[in-house]
């Protein structure tokens, strides 16, 4: 990793997309609900968070309600399957003693979220949070706590017509955090992109995938759909 890079640097970004792809064959630090591989490299140690694969991990996805936390409302799903890793993960990275690269993709994101502002509260010395397709993590409060200590050092890659990061729905209080890197159908990166950019966007990605038969949105929300756009950059 870079660690002196832009937040959206293309290498970095590509390295994490495909870190996020092999946490599904190898973790090191895992409860029932959360798994994470944690790697020590020459400048840092790099969390991996796997996304969903069980059908639990799916239940924590969908369970939409707020739970109150020490870091404000955040998705009770999510909450509670990552929490009990808080004290496992600081006493690994604590141990590595380098700066910290937090990578998720989906579910993972989400964790991975989660993960890097119990670090960050901490005082570790979080680098970069590089996620893709996270859905919201929590409300206002949780965003103006991590915003202010991680936000300049998070993006959150967003796929044009993946549904994942549209939920859970911003009227029933949920909010995303740090920086929207945004990939359009047309290629390229934008950077915290306006509503009617995102609008017009899932318009024109719906329509050329209907042409070219691929109705399932869901294909947009798969990693391998992130690596190929960001390697297209």
């Amino acid at each position: 990793m870079n660690l002196s890079a832009p937040l959206a640097d293309k290498a970095n970004a590509l390295e994490c997309a495909l870190a996020c792809a092999q946490v599904y064959d190898v973790c090191t630090l895992q409860t029932d609900d959360c798994h994470v591989c944690v790697k020590e490299f020459d400048n840092c140690a790099r969390v991996d968070v796997r996304g969903s694969k069980t059908a639990e991990d799916w239940i924590n996805d969908l369970n939409f309600e707020f739970v109150d936390t020490i870091y404000g409302k955040v998705h009770g799903g999510f909450w509670r399957s990552t929490a009990p890793l808080f004290p496992k993960l600081k006493e690994q990275v604590k141990a590595i003693g380098k700066p910290v690269v937090i990578d998720g993709h989906s579910l993972g994101a989400a964790q991975g979220t989660l993960l890097a502002l119990d670090l960050a509260v901490e005082s570790f010395p979080v680098a970069f949070n590089i996620s893709f397709g996270s859905p919201r993590v929590a409300g206002a409060e949780f965003k103006a706590l991590y915003d202010r200590l991680l936000g300049p050092k998070t993006i959150r890659y967003v796929n044009a017509l993946d549904p994942v990061p549209r939920l859970p729905f911003s009227d029933l209080g949920f909010v995303h955090v740090g920086q929207e890197g945004f990939l359009p159908t047309a290629g390229g990166l934008e950077i915290n992109p306006t509503f009617y950019e995102l609008i017009h966007d899932d318009v024109v990605s719906a329509v050329a995938d209907i042409r070219a038969g691929r109705p399932d949105i869901l294909v947009n929300h798969f990693i391998a759909a992130y690596q190929a756009r960001i390697q297209n950059l």
